[in-house]
Formats: structure tokens, C-alpha cells, sequence
């Protein structure tokens, strides 16, 4: 009697653990699941912004080399230049607006009808004033001078004369509501957030809550942990777009990650549970027998 009892309880016991076992790895899978998934996206759009970047590098290069042209030909005409930047923003969809900057931050031609601006103080202008600066400068998210309501950043390129001083400073304005439109349709998971800011902690675009924080900045951003899985709060990854100054991050609810999970731990729970009370009655049954 004592030998079945004691067999029927370890059988039991090793049921218990068995399902234990498997209710743990099922965890561990779908984390390491998540993990993989947030990586993917965080490189989707690391892709993505590069692509952005060298389009505007290219861009803004086609439109030095032909305002140059046109400078040693003495043939440079307001229309056509305005009409070539127009065809320039058409190639590339990612650009809302093209300028031509002088040396003192005065705009000489550029896609806008309104009256020119003065840019003097925009950083992506200044940037270039020292000519310590060299290629594709990117500048933070900031509102737009001729639209307040509009959050863009902008980006540009210096062309310098033989001496080396300044000649002329071209402009590319991005709408930050262009990376939000990229970006939406990925944020499809329950719990997660995209995000893509500066090293600094300057908010690019947040997907959600985008209208709540473009243009603030993370207090303590720290960019130095490429990855964190915290099991109770969140499963985080980040990484910096080499050469460009934008930080992608994904964030990711672990309790929205782990919800399909505890619907496989209960019914591994309850098929465990039915087994061991099996089990418990073969055993009562063989000793009354």
C-alpha cells in the first residue's frame, strides 16, 4: 500500500514539474520572440532613416553642383532655379521644402511663394557660418517659421568658394509628420511605442501620442544601453543611426507581450491539474484493490 501510494505521489510530483517546466519555457520562448520582433523593427527603420538621410544628402548635392553650374556660366535665373528645386522636391517625397541660403542667412530662392525669410539664426545655418562643418548637417526638431502649427527639422549643405569661404548654404525641410506617416502602420502590438529622437533626447516623432511629444526632450536619455528587458515593466531596445543623428527606439509592455502566455500557462495549469487527479484516483482505486 505504501509503495503505490508513495509511486502514484511521485508520478504526480514529476507531473507537476514536467508542466512547471513547460509553462517557464513557453515564457522564455515568447519573450526571446519579442526580443527578435523589436530588433527587427528597430533595423526596419534604421534603414529607413538613412535612406531619408542620403536622399537629402544626394538632393541638396544635385542642387550645388547645378547653382554652380550655373555661377560660372552667368546664367542663373530666379524662374528656372525655382523650377528646378520644384522638380527636386517632386524626386524625393520625404522633402517638404528646398531653399537656397546666402552667407547671411538670407533665403535666395526656394518652393515657398511667400515673402524669403531670415534664417540667420536656424541652427542649420549656422553650422556652416564657422566652415568647420563639413557634409550632411541634421538639425533637431523645431517649429517652422512660416507655419507654427508645423513641427519639421532641418537639414543642409555647405558650398564654399575656392577661398574656402562660404558661398552658399542649401536647405532641406522635412515635416516630422512625414516619419510619423512612415512609421504608423508598424506600431501594430498592444504595448508598443516607437520612438525616434536625437542622442540628446530630442523627440523626433513618438507612434503613439505623436501631437504630445514632438519637440521635447526625454529627461536622463541614456543611448548607451542598446537593449533592457525588465520582466515586470518593459522590453526595450534602442539604437543609433550611424552617421546620422537619430535614435530609433521600441518599447514593448511586457504584460501586453505575455498576455497570449498566460492563456497557455492556465491551460497547461488545468491539463496538468486533471492529470494528477487522474492519476490520484488510478492510485486510490488500486489501493482499495
Amino acid at each position: 500500500m505504501k509503495r503505490t501510494w508513495a509511486l502514484g505521489t511521485g508520478i504526480i510530483l514529476l507531473t507537476m514539474i514536467v508542466v512547471a517546466y513547460n509553462i517557464h519555457l513557453q515564457k522564455e520562448i515568447i519573450l526571446q520572440e519579442a526580443h527578435a520582433s523589436t530588433s527587427n523593427l528597430v533595423n526596419s527603420v534604421e534603414l529607413d532613416l538613412e535612406r531619408i538621410s542620403n536622399g537629402i544628402d544626394q538632393t541638396l548635392s544635385r542642387l550645388g553642383n547645378h547653382l554652380t553650374s550655373l555661377t560660372k556660366q552667368g546664367k542663373i535665373d530666379p524662374p528656372s532655379v525655382r523650377n528646378y528645386i520644384d522638380n527636386l522636391i517632386l524626386d524625393n517625397p520625404d522633402i517638404t521644402g528646398l531653399s537656397v541660403i546666402d552667407k547671411s542667412g538670407q533665403i535666395l530662392y526656394w518652393d515657398n511663394n511667400a515673402q524669403k525669410l531670415d534664417v540667420s539664426q536656424r541652427q542649420y545655418f549656422q553650422v556652416h557660418q564657422s566652415g568647420q562643418f563639413k557634409g550632411l548637417y541634421i538639425g533637431l526638431p523645431k517649429q517652422s517659421l512660416v507655419n507654427e502649427e508645423q513641427w519639421i527639422f532641418g537639414s543642409s549643405k555647405a558650398v564654399y568658394n575656392t577661398d574656402n569661404s562660404l558661398f552658399l548654404v542649401l536647405s532641406a525641410i522635412v515635416d516630422v509628420n512625414h516619419l510619423h506617416r512612415q512609421y504608423q502602420a508598424m506600431i501594430t502590438s498592444p504595448g508598443q511605442r516607437l520612438m525616434i529622437t536625437s542622442p540628446t533626447g530630442h523627440i523626433y516623432t513618438s507612434i503613439p501620442d505623436h501631437e504630445e511629444f514632438v519637440g521635447q526632450q526625454l529627461p536622463d536619455f541614456d543611448m548607451t544601453k542598446a537593449s533592457t528587458v525588465d520582466n515586470d515593466q518593459e522590453l526595450s531596445i534602442h539604437k543609433k543611426v550611424p552617421g546620422q543623428p537619430f535614435v530609433v527606439t521600441v518599447t514593448r509592455d511586457i504584460k501586453a507581450v505575455l498576455a497570449p502566455w498566460k492563456n497557455i500557462a492556465l491551460s497547461f495549469t488545468i491539463l496538468g491539474g486533471a492529470v494528477s487527479l487522474v492519476i490520484f484516483f488510478i492510485t486510490y482505486r488500486m489501493v482499495l484493490y
